[in-house]
This record gives structure tokens, sequence and C-alpha cells, in this order.
């Protein structure tokens, strides 16, 4: 699932800034909501008006639209880091990490997915998966409130930790999928793979 899935969100998410914003907004629109919703949540916030507001809830807006207005820059930074042959693959990933999780809204956990997405080298340890691991619901929360940047990068490497203990991206992928279909079989017929393809269907791809 995540070979095929992820691997069609990469290669389209990398062509432009423009799709690589596409992807922050997806991450944007699935805290606090079901995977399941995100595609017709899209399509709300496109249309506009008051509807909107209600999809772009609390701090949503801001994060989206701060999002739209950082991709090129982020971008940009993102590839320059992940094609530098001089930093090892944890180096990169710290750096990515923080670059994405500096920006409003996201933090390490929803940074994590935005890289799952993009670049296949973090994953997302959602609420989801808190449980699935017995991990405290708020070990990787205020982020933000952390004072000093080595505190938010002691965070960031306990997460980078948390991931590589737990089989890495694709292991996280594929068992939060099948997790999801169990769990909440209905939207997705029960099946693990529409979970996985769920998240191509609401990107449009």
């Amino acid at each position: 699932m995540f070979k095929e899935h992820q691997t069609k969100i990469s290669q389209w998410a990398r062509r432009s800034p423009d799709n690589f914003g596409r992807v922050m907004q997806f991450v944007i629109l699935t805290i606090r909501m079901p995977l399941h919703r995100v595609a017709g949540d899209f399509e709300t916030v496109e249309q506009g008006g008051d509807d909107a507001m209600g999809v772009l809830f609390g701090f949503k807006y801001r994060a989206w639209r701060e999002a739209w207005e950082q991709r090129e820059k982020l971008f940009t930074y993102l590839e320059h880091v992940w094609s530098d042959p001089e930093l090892t693959a944890r180096d990169k990933h710290m750096d990515m990490l923080e670059a994405v999780a500096d920006c409003f809204g996201f933090g390490p956990v929803k940074a994590g997915f935005v890289l799952q997405l993009v670049y296949g080298n973090s994953g997302c340890i959602d609420t989801h998966n808190l449980k699935r691991f017995g991990i405290g619901l708020r070990a990787f929360s205020n982020y933000s409130g952390k004072k000093t940047r080595k505190g938010r990068r002691a965070m960031l490497s306990r997460y980078v930790d948390t991931i590589e203990r737990q089989g890495g991206p694709e292991k996280l992928w594929d068992g939060w999928c099948e997790f999801v279909a169990q769990n909440s079989p209905g939207p997705y017929q029960g099946s693990a793979y529409v979970v996985s393809r769920t998240h191509c269907d609401a990107l449009g791809l």
C-alpha cells in the first residue's frame, strides 16, 4: 500500500511548490477529522462562504493560509536538504521535520505526516498510533510551547526515535491503514487498501 500510494503522491507533490502546498493543506484538513471526509472538505473550502469557515475551524484557517504562502520557500529548502549528500539520513529527517514542524499549526506529528507523504522519510504518530504503541497521548504535544530551540529539537529527536522503533514510514503507513479499516470499516469497506488509496483520492490523484 505504502509503496503504491505514497510513491504516487510523492512523485506528484515534488513536481512543483503548488503541489507541495496542496499536500500541506491536505494535512491541515486531516486534523481532528477522519480521512474519508477530507476530499469533501477540500471542495467545501474551495467553494468558499460560511461552510468553508466551518471546515477551517479554530487555528486551521491561519494554518491553511500560511502553508500556502510559505510553500515555495519551504519546498525549496526541503528539496535542498533532501539532496544534500553530506547529511546522514537522520540529519535530513531532523532538519526537514523541524522546518515543517515550525510552521503554524503543524508540530512534529503533522510535520511527520507531510514528510511521509512527500519524501517517505518520516511518519504520523497520531492519536491512533499513540494508542496502538502505548505512548502517552501528550508525548508530542506543546511543541510550540517549548521556549528554546534545544527543547524543540529534543522533542523532534524523540519523535524520530519513535518512528525508527516502530519500523519506519512504510510499516507505520500500512499498519495505520489496517487499524483504521478494522475500527472504522464502513467508509472504507473494511479494506486497508481503500484506506491507503483514500490519501490519493483526497488529493485528486
